[in-house]
């Protein structure tokens, strides 16, 4: 292997270091605080490596929120093969969905969000990875729910009552509660389901 193949996948390598301190200390500092000082302590290295690879602070934050979001738009795309060939059920789906709302990448993701509210450029790198994500869900919940009438009510009442559960369980410390409001959820969704055509 030659000398800039190798050194190619050791910046790649070093980069991922980085990012991933850099989401480790947004999760828990926020977004507002997190600085590169900080990340190169959690990557353990200088303040010139990460500068090195992200000269700015700005170019770091956006690299981080594309990780994650590119991450989770994976996990999705996986979960669209699976659907299309059924290898899952809707209350699967649903605990999927679920767990991407409920997990630490939602929280950074809220970070941004928040952030995205008065700063253009994060907004700006936000929307296309949001519109992807969002389209990857639209075409995983197609195949569970075919007609198109029930698809989009079902859809977003379910993405806006999980994000409202994950944003509640900030203040509100009670997993089963979470659990039982997911329960009534799954059999509202296939009441709805069933009844269609009666």
């Amino acid at each position: 292997m030659c000398a800039a193949v190798l050194q190619a996948r050791k910046s790649e390598n070093t980069r991922q270091t980085i990012l991933k301190a850099a989401i480790e200390e947004i999760l828990t500092e926020g977004i507002h605080h997190a600085t590169t000082i900080n990340i190169a302590q959690r990557a353990g290295m200088s303040r010139g490596a990460i500068l090195h690879h992200y000269p700015t602070r700005d170019e770091l934050m956006h690299a981080a929120l594309e990780k994650v979001l590119l991450e989770e738009l994976e996990s999705f795309k996986e979960l669209t093969k699976q659907a299309k060939s059924k290898e899952i059920t809707l209350d699967e789906l649903l605990d999927h969905i679920w767990e991407h709302f409920s997990g630490p990448m939602f929280m950074v993701s809220l970070e941004y969000l928040t952030a995205a509210r008065t700063n253009k450029e994060i907004k700006g790198v936000l929307m296309p990875l949001a519109r992807d994500f969002n389209n990857s869900i639209e075409e995983i919940w197609g195949t569970m729910v075919p007609d198109p009438h029930l698809r989009e009510a079902t859809l977003h009442s379910t993405l806006c009552m999980m994000r409202g559960m994950s944003l509640q369980s900030i203040w509100r410390e009670d997993p089963g509660f979470s659990e039982r409001l997911l329960l009534y959820w799954k059999e509202q969704i296939r009441k709805s389901i069933e009844g269609v055509g009666d």
